[in-house]
C-alpha cells in the first residue's frame, strides 16, 4: 500500500500540504473591501456644488487636490483588476510580483502628487487668508491696549464689541482678537475661530464657503491617500506572496542538498 505525503486533511476535506505546492498551484487571495474614501468617484460633486452660487467650483487649487483624490479611487481600483485577472500562461507567484511592483510604482506616483495638491491647497488657504484681511482691513494699531481692554470686559460686553467691530469692519480691533492668544483676552480657541467665520459670513462669503470646502478637500484628500496605503497588503496580496517566498526559500535549499550526505 502507498501512501500520500502530499496531501493532508483540513477542515474535513482533503487538500495539497502548502509546503508541497508547485508553480502551477494556486492560493487563494484575501478578499479586497475598498473603504469608502476609496470605493466611489463622486466625491467631488457635492464639493464643487456648494461653490457654484459663488462661482468658484472651478477653483485651480481645489479642482487639483480633487482630481489627485480621484486618481488615488481609480488606481486602487484598477489595481484589483489586475490582482484579480492573472493571465492563465502566468503563474500565480509572477502575476502577483507583478501586482506588488505596479502598486509600488503607482504609490511613488500618487505620494508626489498628494504633496503637491496639499501645498497648493495650503496656500489657496493662505491666500483667502490675505484676501480677508484686506476686506476687513485688519492693521496692527493700538494692539496691546485692545488686548488689555478686552480681558477686563465681561463675556457679553467683550462680544457686544466684538460683533460691532465686525460689523464696522474695524481692521485694528478684530486685527487684536485674531492675533492674541485666546486665554489673554478672556476668549477660547473655538470662540475666535467663530467670530473669524462671522467675519468672513458677514463680508466675505464666497472666501468661507471656499475656505469650507478646501478644509473639506484637504480631510478627504488625506483619509484617502491613507485608505490607498493601508489596501496595499491587500491588494497585493502580501501573505501569500509570503508563502511563495517561502516555497522559494525551501526550493533554493533542497537544490542546495546532495542525496547520500
Amino acid at each position: 500500500m502507498t501512501y500520500r505525503t502530499d496531501v493532508e486533511m483540513k477542515n474535513g476535506k482533503m487538500a495539497v500540504r502548502e509546503q508541497n505546492r508547485t508553480a502551477d498551484n494556486s492560493f487563494k487571495l484575501p478578499e479586497v473591501k475598498l473603504p469608502a474614501r476609496l470605493s466611489s468617484d463622486k466625491w467631488d460633486v457635492t464639493i464643487r456644488q456648494e461653490l457654484k452660487p459663488y462661482e468658484l467650483d472651478n477653483d485651480a487649487h481645489l479642482v487639483g487636490a480633487l482630481r489627485t483624490q480621484k486618481n488615488m479611487v481609480e488606481s486602487a481600483k484598477s489595481l484589483l483588476q489586475l490582482r484579480d485577472n492573472q493571465n492563465p500562461r502566468e503563474t500565480q507567484a509572477a502575476h502577483l510580483e507583478r501586482v506588488a511592483v505596479s502598486y509600488d510604482k503607482r504609490s511613488k506616483q500618487l505620494q508626489q502628487e498628494y504633496d503637491r495638491a496639499r501645498n497648493s491647497v495650503n496656500l489657496r488657504m493662505q491666500s483667502i487668508e490675505s484676501e480677508a484681511a484686506s476686506t476687513v482691513g485688519l492693521k496692527d494699531h493700538d494692539s496691546s491696549l485692545i488686548k488689555q481692554t478686552l480681558s477686563m470686559m465681561d463675556k457679553d460686553d467683550r462680544h457686544t464689541e466684538i460683533m460691532e467691530a465686525i460689523h464696522n469692519k474695524d481692521g485694528a480691533f478684530l486685527y487684536a482678537v485674531f492675533n492674541a492668544h485666546p486665554k489673554a483676552i478672556g476668549l477660547s480657541s473655538s470662540q475666535v475661530e467663530n467670530y473669524r467665520r462671522l467675519m468672513l459670513q458677514k463680508h466675505r462669503p464666497d472666501l468661507l464657503a471656499l475656505r469650507d470646502q478646501l478644509t473639506k478637500t484637504e480631510a478627504l484628500l488625506v483619509g484617502t491617500y491613507s485608505d490607498f496605503l493601508d489596501a496595499g497588503d491587500t491588494l497585493t496580496a502580501a501573505e501569500v506572496r509570503a508563502k511563495y517566498a517561502e516555497l522559494e526559500r525551501k526550493a533554493a535549499e533542497a537544490q542546495q542538498t546532495k542525496w547520500g550526505e
